[in-house]
C-alpha cells in the first residue's frame, strides 16, 4: 500500500491522473509487454536480470534519495552564495537584465526549491561576459562592479559542478521519479505469481515465455512436434513485420530444424506496415536480422506491384514517401549535428538504423499493365487546405472546416457511383473517430430538417466500433443514476441526476413520487432492476401515447439508443454472475470501462466506414479520407510510457549492486543523463512508427484519397523545430517540394483544394458500380430491434434450465457463490426460508435442491457454535463495505454487539493462507471504526457442501 499512495502522491505532484485502480491496471500490464520481459524473461536474448525484492527498491529509494538530497545541498549552497554576493554589490532581482529570468535564473529558481534547470543560454552569457547580467545601458555604470565582485568566479565554479554532477542528477532523479511505480509493479508481480501458482494457472501474455522455456529445457522442436503429434515440414509466417523478438526466438528453432531437412518456408511482410511496436513488433527482424542469421539460406523476392490502387493514388504516394523521405533525412542529420556541436560522423552513427529504413522507402510501387490500360484504374488524390489567414471574426477552426467540407464530399463520391459503405474515414484517435461521428450526425440532421440532401439515395449513416461506445448515452445515465438511488435513497446528487437526466431525455420535469414508488418496490437482481427503470419509465425509451397498443409502440421505438441499451444489459447480465459484486461495484465498473466498449455493428452499404488506421491495416476501400495527421514524430512524456534500461556504470556506487535494471519515463530530460541512447532511440522509433502510419492509411485507397491539412495550431512565425512534433508537421514543409516534383514530372499526381472553395473546381472522375464482394445483396435487410422485453423472471429461468441442463454440475467456486448470495439474505434464522425461496425463484438453486440445502443450512445457523450469530441479538451486517486505506472490503458477516463484533468470514474450498489474512484485516480496520474499547473477533467459516460438514476456526492476531 505504502508504493501505491507513494506512486499517487508523486503522479499528483507530475500532473498526470492519480485513480488507483488505473495506476494498478497500467502498472499490470507492463509486465506483459516486452520491454520488461527482455529484461527478466529468460528465452528473449540479452542480458537476463534478476528481478530485485523489495527491500531492494527500498535501499536504492534511500541511496538515490540521500545522493539527491547533497546534490541539492551542493546547488543550494552555491544559489545562496550567488545571490548574496548580488545583494552585497547593491543590485536586486529587478535591477537585473529580464529580472529573475535572465542570466542569474538557475539560482532563483534553485532558491524556490526547482532544482530541474541548472542552466540556461543566459547564463552561459554570463558566465562569458558579466555585464550581461544588466541590461546594456546599465552596463556603464555596474559593469566595472560586477567584474570586480566574486560574481565571475562563482559563476565558473558552478558552471564546474553542475557539469560534474549534471548526468549524474537527472539520472538519478530518471530513476527515483518512478521507484514507487517500479515498488507496485514487483507487488502486482508477486500478487500474480501466487494466484497462478494456487489455481494452477497461466496468464495467455505469458504463453510465448512459457514456449521459449519449452524448448531451451527440451529437445526443441522434437518435443513440440512430439506434443502437436504431427512434425510440420514447412512454415509460412505472415505480418512478419509485426513480430515480436520474443516470437522470433520461438519460431526461430523450427526455422533452423525446417531449412536442415531440405525445406522451404515463407515469410512475408513490409517494413513499411510496421505499426504495432506498442504490442511488441519489432521490424527490424524483417528488415535486418532474418538476413543476417540465416544468411545464404534467404531469398529475398520484391513485392513491387501494386494491384490495388489506381495509378493515380500508386503515383502520388511514390512521390509522396520519396519526397518526404528526403525532407526527414535533411532534419534529423541537421537536428542531430547540432546535437553533438557539429560532429556529422557521431550524427550519422546514431541515425544508421534510421537511414536503413529510409532506404526501405526508396524502392517506389510498380503499376501493373492491366491498370495502366484499364479504365477501372480512374483515380485521383486530392490535398485539402486552408487557404486564407484567420481573424477575429472568421478564426482557424479546424473542425468547423471539416465539418463544412467531408458530408458534401461523402455525398460527392456517392453521386459519383460509389457506395457509402465503400467510402471510408481513417483517424488515429478513438476522440477523432467521435468527431467525425459528431460531424456526420449534424449533417444528417440538418439535411433532414432542410430536406437539401435526398438522404433516400445517398447516406450519411455511418458504422465505426471506435465511435460508438455506449458512453454518455442520457437514458444509461438516467439508469444509473436510478441504481445510486436505489443505494442510498438519501444521495442528493444521485436525485438531482435522475430530475437532470430525466428532462434532457423528455425535455419536461419528472415526478419525484414515481422514483419513490419504484424504489419502494424493494431488492431484485441487477438485471431485473434495470429492466424494471425501463418498463416504469417507459416513455423514456419508446414513444408510447396514451391508450396506444403495444404494437404501435414498438414501431415507435427510439432506436438510436437501442443498441446501447442491450449493450448496457448484456454487460449488467454477465456481470452479476459474480455474485460478490454489488450494484455499486457495477455502476463503478460501468463509469471505468464504459469508454473501451464497443458495438458490433452489422455491415450496411449504406454505411460510411470509420476506422483507426491500426484497425483498417489489410482492408481496403474505394475511397479514403484522412482529416487528421495530428500523430506524434517525437516521443511524448507521458505518464505510462516507459523504457527498461541497465543500471548504468557510473552510478553503481551509488545505487549498488542489487538493482541492475530499472524503469525510467521517456522525456527530452533524459539527453542530459546516462540514459541519452535509449531515448534517442525511442526518437528514432517514434519517427519510424508516424511515417509508417501515414503509409498504411495512405495505401488503403482504391481509386480516390483525400488528406487534409489541418494542424492543431497554424504555423506561426517562429522559428521552426529541427524535428517536427506532428507528422502533419513534416508533411506540411514537404508541401513545396512535392509541387515542385509534380511540376518536373509534368502530370497531375495530385490535386488541391482550399477550404472556402467548391468540390466542383477539382476534375475528378465518374465510377462504376462494382459488384458486391461478399456483401449482403439488395434483397438482403438487417433486423433492427425496435424494443426490449422480458419474460417473467420465473418462465426466463425455467426456460435457461432446461436448455443448459447437461451443464448443471457446478464447480465448488460456483457453489461457493450462490451460498454467499442466499446467506448474504439472512439476518436470523427466520430469515432462511425466504432466501432459499428467492435464490429458487432467481434461478440460482435448482428446486429438487431446494429442501436439503434449507435443511443442512438449518442446522449449520442453528447448532450451538453459531446460534447466537442468526438470534437477532446483534445488529447484523451482511456483505457490508468497510472503508481502509482508500480501498472498500466487504466482509461476509459482522455482528456487533454492546460490548464486542463478530467477523465471520464464509469459505467454501480449501482453506488458504491468505485467508487468515484477509479476515485479520477485517478486524484491523473494524477496530479502527469502533474504537479500542470494542473487542473484535474473527473467524473463518469453513463449509462442505458435498460432505455436508463444517468447520470454525477463530482467527488470532
Amino acid at each position: 500500500m505504502s508504493w501505491l499512495l507513494k506512486s499517487t502522491k508523486r503522479r499528483m505532484a507530475d500532473g498526470y491522473g492519480h485513480n488507483p485502480l488505473r495506476i494498478i491496471g497500467r502498472l499490470a500490464n507492463e509486465l506483459t509487454k516486452e520491454g520488461f520481459q527482455e529484461k527478466f524473461i529468460k528465452g528473449t536474448g540479452g542480458v537476463i536480470h534478476k528481478f530485485p525484492e523489495l527491500k531492494d527498491i527500498e535501499e536504492l529509494e534511500r541511496n538515490i534519495t540521500n545522493h539527491l538530497n547533497n546534490i541539492k545541498s551542493g546547488l543550494s549552497s552555491y544559489s545562496t552564495r550567488v545571490l548574496s554576493e548580488l545583494e552585497s554589490i547593491g543590485l536586486n532581482e529587478n535591477m537585473l537584465a529580464y529580472k529573475k529570468s535572465g542570466g542569474l535564473a538557475p539560482f532563483f529558481k534553485i532558491s524556490n526549491g526547482n532544482y530541474s534547470e541548472l542552466t540556461s543560454k543566459r547564463f552561459e552569457k554570463a558566465s562569458e561576459d558579466i555585464k550581461s547580467l544588466v541590461a546594456s545601458k546599465e552596463q556603464a555604470k555596474w559593469g566595472a562592479i560586477l567584474e570586480a565582485s566574486q560574481l565571475p568566479h562563482l559563476l565558473n565554479e558552478y558552471q564546474d559542478y553542475t557539469s560534474r554532477i549534471g548526468l549524474e542528477q537527472t539520472s538519478l532523479q530518471a530513476i527515483y521519479d518512478l521507484l514507487p511505480s517500479f515498488g507496485l509493479i514487483k507487488s502486482i508481480q508477486d500478487e500474480v505469481n501466487k494466484i497462478t501458482q494456487e489455481e494452477h494457472s497461466l496468464l495467455i501474455s505469458s504463453t510465448a515465455q512459457l514456449i521459449s522455456q519449452v524448448l531451451d529445457d527440451s529437445d526443441g522442436p522434437s518435443f513440440i512436434y512430439e506434443k502437436l503429434g504431427t512434425e510440420i515440414n514447412s512454415y509460412m509466417i505472415d505480418e512478419f513485420q509485426d513480430t515480436s523478438r520474443l516470437q522470433y526466438n520461438n519460431f526461430r528453432p523450427l526455422l533452423e530444424e525446417s531449412l536442415s531437412n531440405g525445406h522451404d518456408n515463407l515469410i512475408v511482410g513490409d517494413v513499411k506496415q510496421s505499426i504495432y511496436r506498442w504490442r511488441g513488433g519489432d521490424s527490424s527482424l524483417l528488415g535486418e536480422q532474418v538476413n543476417a542469421y540465416f544468411r545464404e539460406m534467404v531469398h529475398l523476392e520484391p513485392l513491387n506491384k501494386n494491384f490495388r490502387s489506381a495509378p493515380q493514388i500508386i503515383k502520388f504516394n511514390n512521390l509522396l514517401y520519396h519526397t518526404l523521405i528526403n525532407k526527414a533525412q535533411q532534419l534529423y542529420k541537421s537536428s542531430f549535428t547540432e546535437l553533438f556541436n557539429g560532429d556529422e560522423e557521431a550524427a550519422e552513427t546514431l541515425l544508421a538504423p534510421l537511414s536503413s529504413f529510409f532506404q526501405d522507402y526508396q524502392t517506389p510501387q510498380e503499376i501493373p499493365d492491366s491498370k495502366e490500360k484499364s479504365k477501372q484504374a480512374e483515380g485521383a488524390v486530392v490535398i485539402h487546405e486552408y487557404t486564407r489567414t484567420p481573424t477575429l471574426e472568421e478564426p482557424y477552426e479546424p473542425l468547423a472546416i471539416l465539418q463544412e467540407r467531408i458530408p458534401n464530399l461523402v455525398i460527392d463520391l456517392q453521386q459519383r457511383g460509389l457506395k457509402a459503405n465503400e467510402i471510408a474515414i481513417l483517424v488515429r484517435t478513438r476522440e477523432q473517430a467521435k468527431a467525425i461521428a459528431e460531424i456526420l450526425t449534424k449533417a444528417k440532421e440538418e439535411a433532414l430538417k432542410c430536406e437539401t440532401i435526398d438522404l433516400n439515395k445517398y447516406s450519411l449513416d455511418f458504422v465505426s466500433d471506435e465511435a460508438l461506445a455506449p458512453l454518455n448515452i442520457l437514458t444509461i445515465d438516467f439508469i444509473l443514476a436510478i441504481l445510486k438511488l436505489m443505494i442510498n435513497d438519501s444521495d442528493d446528487t444521485a436525485r438531482k441526476e435522475v430530475e437532470t437526466m430525466y428532462f434532457k431525455i423528455a425535455q419536461k420535469a419528472i415526478d419525484m413520487e414515481r422514483v419513490d414508488k419504484l424504489l419502494a418496490k424493494g431488492y431484485r437482481s441487477l438485471y431485473e432492476t434495470i429492466e424494471l427503470v425501463i418498463e416504469h419509465f417507459s416513455e423514456l425509451f419508446y414513444d408510447t401515447q396514451e391508450g396506444e397498443r403495444a404494437e404501435e409502440a414498438e414501431e415507435k421505438s427510439k432506436t438510436s439508443e437501442t443498441a446501447y441499451l442491450i449493450k448496457f444489459l448484456d454487460t449488467a447480465l454477465s456481470y452479476q454472475q459474480d455474485r460478490s459484486k454489488s450494484m455499486a461495484d457495477f455502476i463503478a465498473m460501468w463509469q471505468d470501462t464504459a469508454h473501451k466498449m464497443r458495438l458490433n455493428m452489422p455491415e450496411d452499404e449504406r454505411k460510411i466506414q470509420i476506422q483507426t488506421i491500426h484497425k483498417s491495416k489489410g482492408l481496403e476501400y474505394r475511397a479514403v479520407l484522412i482529416p487528421f495527421l495530428n500523430w506524434e514524430m517525437k516521443p511524448k512524456s507521458r505518464n505510462d510510457n516507459y523504457q527498461w534500461v541497465d543500471m548504468p556504470e557510473a552510478l553503481k556506487s551509488i545505487c549498488g549492486e542489487a538493482v541492475s535494471c530499472v524503469p525510467i519515463r521517456v522525456s527530452k530530460d533524459l539527453l542530459n543523463s546516462f540514459f541519452a541512447a535509449s531515448y534517442i532511440h525511442e526518437v528514432l522509433e517514434t519517427a519510424q512508427d508516424s511515417i509508417n502510419i501515414l503509409y498504411v492509411a495512405s495505401t488503403r485507397a482504391v481509386q480516390e484519397l483525400h488528406i487534409w491539412l489541418l494542424p492543431d495550431k497554424l504555423p506561426s512565425d517562429k522559428k521552426k523545430e529541427d524535428i517536427p512534433s506532428e507528422m502533419i508537421n513534416l508533411v506540411m514543409d514537404t508541401m513545396p517540394n512535392l509541387a515542385l516534383e509534380q511540376e518536373q514530372a509534368g502530370e497531375t499526381l495530385y490535386q488541391t483544394l482550399g477550404h472556402l472553395e467548391p468540390l466542383s473546381t477539382l476534375n475528378l472522375p465518374q465510377y462504376k458500380e462494382e459488384k458486391s464482394k461478399g456483401n449482403k445483396t439488395s434483397d438482403e435487410q438487417n433486423i433492427t430491434i425496435s424494443n426490449i422485453q422480458s419474460f417473467e423472471a420465473q418462465d426466463r429461468i425455467a426456460e435457461l434450465r432446461e436448455g443448459l441442463a447437461h451443464f448443471d454440475k457446478r464447480t465448488k467456486r460456483d457453489e461457493g457463490i450462490i451460498m454467499h448470495e442466499i446467506l448474504s439474505q439472512i439476518t436470523t434464522a427466520q430469515d432462511l426460508d425466504k432466501a432459499i425461496q428467492v435464490a429458487t425463484l432467481k434461478g440460482y438453486l435448482a428446486p429438487e435442491r431446494s429442501d436439503a440445502l434449507q435443511t443442512f443450512l438449518s442446522r449449520l445457523i442453528t447448532q450451538e457454535h453459531t446460534r447466537a450469530w442468526f438470534d437477532g441479538s446483534g445488529r447484523v451486517l451482511n456483505e457490508n463495505p468497510i472503508l481502509g486505506d482508500n480501498l472498500s472490503y466487504r466482509p461476509d458477516r459482522i455482528i456487533i454487539y454492546s460490548d464486542r463484533a463478530d467477523i465471520i468470514d464464509y469459505k467454501f474450498g480449501i482453506a488458504k493462507s491468505q485467508h487468515r489474512e484477509q479476515v485479520l484485516n477485517y478486524g484491523y480496520l473494524l477496530r479502527k471504526i469502533l474504537g479500542e474499547g470494542f473487542q473484535v473477533h474473527t473467524y473463518l467459516w469453513y463449509i462442505d457442501l458435498p460432505q455436508e460438514q463444517d468447520e470454525i476456526i477463530e482467527v488470532y492476531s
